[in-house]
């Protein structure tokens, strides 16, 4: 079940975060329940993305994470960041 998994930030997935001004728990709130996920074949990862509230603007923007797939109940995010839906298009989101 969804809400029993354990999401695990990698030093850089956390390091990133804090220089983006991106809370953790929306990072885990979109892992958990994001409006769309796809993976990477390329990369060999996963990405989804939601909404989120930007704590430096005081708005609500698009927030992608990426991480090594939902496995026996955890999950590693490698990393997330604000985006714009251009680029969620880019990275083969169809939800936007």
């Amino acid at each position: 079940m969804l809400a029993d998994l354990k999401i695990k930030l990698s030093i850089h997935a956390r390091e990133r975060a804090v220089s983006r001004g991106i809370d953790e728990n929306e990072i885990r709130r979109i892992v958990v329940n994001p409006i769309e996920e796809v993976f990477d074949e390329e990369n060999l990862n996963y990405k989804c993305y939601g909404q989120a509230m930007d704590h430096y603007t005081k708005q609500t923007r698009y927030l992608m994470v990426v991480h090594s797939g939902k496995f026996n109940n955890s999950v590693m995010v490698i990393t997330s960041m604000w985006i714009d839906p251009r680029r969620l298009k880019f990275y083969g989101f169809s939800k936007v």
